[in-house]
C-alpha cells in the first residue's frame, strides 16, 4: 500500500511540474504576438483616424483594447507561473518597510500619481522570513487593489499594519477605504480569473497570485470587508529569525507628495 501511494505521489508531482511548465511556456510564447497586435493596431489607428468613418475607428479601438487586455492577461499569467516555479527558492529575512517604500517610488508611483492615493504605515512593520521577490509581488497586488477600487470622489488611502501571530508568524493587514466587497465573494475573489469589477486593466489574476505566494510560505490569507466601507486584506508569513540584521526603522507615515491640480 505504501509503495502504491509513493508511486501515485510521484506521478502527481510529475503532472504538476509539467502543468507548471506548460503555463509558463504558453504564456511566454503568447506574449510576443499579442504585443505585435497591440502595437500595429495602434499604429494603424493613428495613421487612419482622419481617413475612416466613426464606425471603423470604433472597430479599430475595440481591437486595440482587446489586445491591451490580452497583453495584461499574458503578463499576469507569466507572473503566476513564475510564482509557482519559484516554490523552492531560498527564504531570507525581508524588511516589509523597505518593500513598501520601493513600491511607492517605483511600481506604484504612476498609480499613486493618477489617484492622488496615500499609503500609510503607522508603525514599523515586522520582518518576515520569505522569498523577497514573492513578498514584493504580494504587497504590490494588495496595495494596488486598494488604490484602484476606490469610491468616486474619495482619495484612496491604504494603511498597512503588522503584528505577532503566535510565536512563529507575522500577520500583515492592508486596509483601504474603497468600495468594499460583499461577504458572498470573500473566498471567491482569490480564485484565478475571478473579477468583481471587470476593467480594462484587470485580469483576475492578482489575488490568485497573492494566495499562491502566501500558501507556498505556509501562511493563510483572507479579507474582511463591508460594501461601501472598504476592505482589509490580511495574510500571515513566518516571522524572521531572531538573529536577522534588518535595521529598526523609525515609525513614519509614507505617502505620495500632493499632486498639483491641473
Amino acid at each position: 500500500l505504501n509503495s502504491e501511494r509513493a508511486i501515485l505521489l510521484k506521478e502527481l508531482e510529475r503532472s504538476n511540474r509539467e502543468l507548471r511548465e506548460l503555463v509558463f511556456v504558453t504564456s511566454h510564447h503568447l506574449h510576443e504576438p499579442t504585443r505585435k497586435i497591440f502595437t500595429y493596431a495602434n499604429m494603424l489607428f493613428n495613421s487612419l483616424r482622419d481617413k475612416i468613418d466613426t464606425d471603423d475607428r470604433e472597430n479599430l479601438q475595440f481591437i486595440i483594447d482587446g489586445a491591451r487586455k490580452m497583453q495584461a492577461l499574458v503578463d499576469d499569467l507569466l507572473l503566476y507561473s513564475e510564482v509557482i516555479m519559484r516554490k523552492e527558492r531560498a527564504r531570507v529575512p525581508v524588511d516589509l518597510n523597505e518593500i513598501v517604500e520601493k513600491l511607492r517610488t517605483k511600481e506604484l508611483a504612476s498609480l499613486l500619481d493618477a489617484t492622488h492615493g496615500i499609503i500609510k504605515v503607522p508603525e514599523p512593520l515586522l520582518p518576515v522570513q520569505a522569498d523577497p521577490v514573492q513578498v514584493r509581488l504580494l504587497m504590490q497586488n494588495l496595495i494596488a487593489n486598494g488604490l484602484k477600487f476606490h469610491r468616486v470622489g474619495t482619495i484612496p488611502e491604504v494603511t498597512i499594519r503588522s503584528s505577532r501571530c503566535g510565536d512563529k508568524e507575522v500577520r500583515v493587514s492592508v486596509e483601504d477605504n474603497g468600495v468594499g466587497i460583499s461577504r458572498e465573494y470573500h473566498n471567491r475573489i482569490f480564485s484565478l480569473f475571478h473579477q468583481l469589477q471587470p476593467s480594462e486593466d484587470g485580469t483576475g489574476v492578482g489575488l490568485a497570485i497573492c494566495k499562491k505566494v502566501v500558501e507556498q510560505h505556509g501562511g493563510a490569507i483572507g479579507v474582511e470587508s463591508t460594501p461601501g466601507r472598504g476592505s482589509t486584506f490580511w495574510f500571515t508569513l513566518p516571522i524572521a529569525s531572531r538573529n536577522c540584521t534588518i535595521p529598526v526603522i523609525v515609525s513614519k507615515e509614507i505617502h505620495i507628495e500632493e499632486v498639483k491640480k491641473k
